[in-house]
């Protein structure tokens, strides 16, 4: 799956490349800088549009197209709440899967269970969200990460699995 994160990052690489090939050091060092925090905004808000559009059409088809009621969870649920679906500083998804009932929190715990790629997928993702609250409430031109970019990539293309898995729950 090609996502617009995937082209902001290919992109991204080809400028590193020419400031490589033309020696500038110290331009790359500035862009690889920026590129680390831009890249932890454009994967945070890449999820939080996929995560919401989810569970907007979730919404949907449970309530077989009530507009009042998809209404409802949009404004009240959705918009500007994304922040509060997640403990972000935790390495499970127990809030969020807890949010849809303690049925549906226990199934995806068993699905966890029998699957370390989904358990890495979600520690990826929760990690990814940290990282883009640091990088937004931190201080954003000041701010610093360890991780290099080539490392918050990988990191997103591990946590996609972890959004596949919500989409087919929901299906």
């Amino acid at each position: 799956m090609t996502t617009v994160v995937h082209h902001f990052f290919r992109e991204n690489l080809e400028l590193k490349k020419v400031l490589e090939s033309a020696k500038e050091v110290s331009l790359l060092q500035t862009v690889e800088s920026s590129l680390s925090k831009s890249l932890a905004l454009a994967v945070g808000s890449y999820f939080e549009n996929e995560v919401t559009l989810l569970i907007e059409q979730f919404a949907n088809k449970k309530s077989h197209g009530c507009a009042e009621l998809v209404s409802l969870v949009k404004i009240k649920a959705l918009t500007r709440q994304y922040h509060t679906l997640f403990d972000w500083e935790k390495t499970n998804a127990n809030k969020f899967f807890s949010l849809f009932g303690e049925d549906f929190k226990k199934r995806a715990e068993e699905d966890i269970k029998n699957s370390n790629e989904l358990k890495d997928s979600i520690k990826s993702f929760l990690e990814l969200g940290e990282l883009r609250n640091k990088v937004v409430h931190q201080n954003y031109a000041s701010f610093t990460t360890d991780k290099t970019s080539e490392e918050i990539f990988s990191s997103f293309e591990k946590a996609l699995f972890f959004v596949e898995y919500i989409k087919k729950k929901f299906e």
